[in-house]
C-alpha cells in the first residue's frame, strides 16, 4: 500500500506545475558597462546585481531598455515595477520606493576634447562661456543639480545617452559634457573616443569631481511595496558582502574604472 501510495504522489507531481519566482518588469537606460543588449538581453554590471539580488528574494527580473524619460514615466504610472540605476530626489520619492543599500555610486566629472582650453571651475566659474552637455531627464546630485537650474550657462544641450553627448562634443556641438565617470569612459573606450577626451581638472591639476550620489534599484509605488524594496536592500548588502559582487566586476573585466558602491 506505502509502495502504492508513493507511485500515487510522484505521478501527482509530474502533473502539478512547478512554482515559478514572480516576474518584475524592470526597466533601465542603455548605459554600458551597466546596462546594455547583447543578443535581446540585457547584460552588464548593475543588470546583474539587480537580477541577482530579486532572484535571491523570489523574483525574476524581465529588464527593458528604455530611454531615460520613458522610463521613469512607466514606473510613474504603474508599467513598469522598478527602475535602475536612479537617483534620489524629493520629485521622485513620490512614485519610488527606494532602498537603503545603492548599487553604485556614481561620480559626476566633466568631459572636454584634447585639443581644446576649455576651463570651468569647481564652483562653475565660467559657465557662462560654456555650451553644456547633459544626459536628457538626468539628475546629477547636489550641488550640480541646483546649478543646472539656475542655468548659467551659454547653452544646455541634453541627449539620450552619453555616447551621444560625448559624439557632439567631439563634433564641436557642446564644450564640456556632465556625465558619471564610469560610463562615460567605458563608452568612449568602446568606440575609439577615449584618446580624444580629457576630464577637467583644477589648477594644480586634480580632476574635478563636480559630484557624488548614490544609485538605485527604485521600485513603483504603484505595483511594489516598501517591504520588497527593505527585502532587495538586504540581499544588495549580502552580495557586496560574500564576494558576489566583485565576481560581477571581474565579469565584466572593469575592476581598473575604480567603480565604487559606496559613499566614500
Amino acid at each position: 500500500m506505502r509502495y502504492l501510495l508513493g507511485i500515487f504522489l510522484f505521478l501527482f507531481c509530474l502533473h502539478v506545475p512547478a512554482a515559478h519566482a514572480q516576474s518584475l518588469r524592470v526597466v533601465t537606460l542603455y548605459g554600458p558597462p551597466y546596462g546594455y543588449e547583447v543578443d535581446d538581453r540585457v547584460e552588464g554590471i548593475a543588470a546583474d546585481l539587480v537580477r541577482e539580488g530579486l532572484g535571491r528574494i523570489g523574483y525574476e527580473a524581465e529588464i527593458t531598455i528604455v530611454p531615460w524619460k520613458w522610463g521613469l514615466e512607466m514606473v510613474r504610472v504603474g508599467q513598469a515595477d522598478a527602475i535602475f540605476k536612479a537617483l534620489k530626489s524629493t520629485e521622485r520619492e513620490e512614485y519610488l520606493h527606494f532602498p537603503e543599500e545603492p548599487l553604485v555610486l556614481e561620480r559626476t566629472v566633466g568631459f572636454k576634447a584634447d585639443d581644446t582650453n576649455v576651463r570651468l571651475g569647481q564652483d562653475f566659474s565660467g559657465a557662462e562661456s560654456i555650451r553644456l552637455g547633459v544626459g536628457a531627464g538626468f539628475i546629477y546630485g547636489s550641488p550640480v543639480d541646483e546649478i543646472i537650474a539656475k542655468n548659467p550657462f551659454k547653452k544646455i544641450d541634453p541627449a539620450p545617452t552619453v555616447e551621444r553627448s560625448l559624439e557632439k562634443l567631439l563634433a564641436g556641438r557642446v564644450d564640456v559634457v556632465l556625465a558619471d565617470k564610469i560610463p562615460a569612459v567605458y563608452s568612449a573606450r568602446r568606440h575609439g573616443m577615449v584618446y580624444r577626451l580629457e576630464t577637467l581638472v583644477d589648477e594644480e591639476g586634480h580632476e574635478i569631481v563636480f559630484s557624488r550620489a548614490p544609485t538605485y534599484l527604485a521600485f513603483s509605488k504603484k505595483t511594489s511595496s516598501k517591504d520588497l524594496a527593505k527585502r532587495f536592500s538586504e540581499a544588495l548588502k549580502a552580495i557586496k558582502a560574500d564576494g558576489t559582487y566583485y565576481t560581477i566586476l571581474k565579469r565584466y573585466n572593469v575592476m581598473s574604472l575604480d567603480i565604487q558602491f559606496e559613499e566614500q
